[in-house]
């Protein structure tokens, strides 16, 4: 017990030494001071990148966000990029939380005039690449597909990549921590300069969120029921099961995020109460579906706050209006 309390203490001191002389000293502690390798120095840093907490721009490390050492935990534990199958199995075992998967972004590009030559130019950088649909390229790198469009790269995050956290804010945050990783990567491979104006602008195009462990997908997954519900003609939420936990999946290519912060707060509501909910009480307190639709309606006027909140806290973290980022 003794030597687990050491460990965990220790943990949080790392986090906590590293970001604090960067916001003194604008750069990294010395590893052998702190008594670590480099190796080991960087695999600290990573979380705190991710989590948006720190940035290397030029030669000089900055600190995006004035936190005190709690606030920070906070900030560092609240979401994780998991990249194995058995990471993830455990990751989502444990509680309610939000799954961001199968993403794909877009790099705008800047007024390149050799753009529409640049096979020429893959070849001459001995660069693998292969021409698919549209006069697209194809690149791989680093287990990330990009595809090379007139006027933008578009890129995939792999299937081995899940995002987690709590809110619709720390996965978006955490989202677009991982696709900075990405671009100054393949930037650096390409050996081309992909910013404007000095930055990086990279827009979100397409991903799914679900809820691990929903009680409502876990009952239709008992009963061996399917639930898939329309809006209009799209569908819009369904209850799977992935990595053995059933799920409550948010399908709509541009609303997913918004239904999330709409919906997921009725099940909070219900998670409140002393005795759990079930599909049979649902059954007996709705006799048609108006009174089914009038419930619903009632439970997300009362979110109403909730999400205004939210919103303005969405429009705080994203630079641009929609999804866009410049980084």
């Amino acid at each position: 017990m003794t030597n687990q309390v050491k460990k965990t203490t220790i943990k949080k001191d790392f986090y906590f030494t590293i970001y604090s002389t960067i916001k003194s000293e604008g750069r990294l502690p010395d590893p052998i001071k702190i008594g670590i390798s480099k190796q080991r120095l960087n695999y600290w840093v990573q979380p705190l990148k991710q989590a948006n907490l720190i940035e290397f721009i030029g030669k000089v490390w900055k600190v995006k966000r004035d936190l005190s050492k709690k606030e920070l935990l906070e900030r560092v534990k609240k979401t994780k990029v998991v990249t194995t199958r058995k990471a993830s199995l455990e990751t989502s075992k444990k509680n309610q939380l939000l799954r961001y998967h199968s993403l794909q972004f877009q790099i705008k590009l800047p007024r390149f005039n050799y753009w529409h030559r640049r096979t020429t130019y893959l070849d001459k950088k001995e660069i693998p690449y292969k021409t698919i649909y549209g006069g697209k390229q194809r690149v791989m790198y680093k287990g990330v597909i990009f595809h090379l469009c007139s006027d933008s790269i578009i890129f995939y995050c792999p299937e081995n990549v899940n995002i987690y956290g709590k809110t619709t804010v720390d996965i978006l945050n955490r989202a677009f921590s991982w696709a900075k990783e990405q671009v100054l990567g393949f930037n650096g491979y390409l050996g081309m300069d992909l910013r404007i104006k000095g930055k990086f602008v990279i827009n979100l195009t397409r991903g799914e969120v679900e809820e691990t462990n929903n009680e409502l997908a876990n009952s239709y997954q008992e009963n061996k029921e399917k639930l898939e519900i329309y809006d209009k003609e799209e569908l819009w939420l369904i209850a799977d099961k992935s990595l053995k936990t059933s799920n409550l999946e948010f399908k709509s290519a541009k609303r997913h995020l918004a239904d999330v912060d709409n919906v997921i707060p009725l099940f909070n509501d219900l998670r409140k109460r002393d005795t759990p909910i079930t599909l049979t009480d649902l059954e007996t307190k709705f006799n048609s579906n108006e009174d089914k639709i009038k419930y619903l309606t009632n439970l997300l006027s009362r979110q109403q706050d909730q999400i205004t909140m939210l919103n303005n806290l969405l429009e705080e973290v994203l630079d641009n209006k929609g999804e866009n980022r410049y980084i």
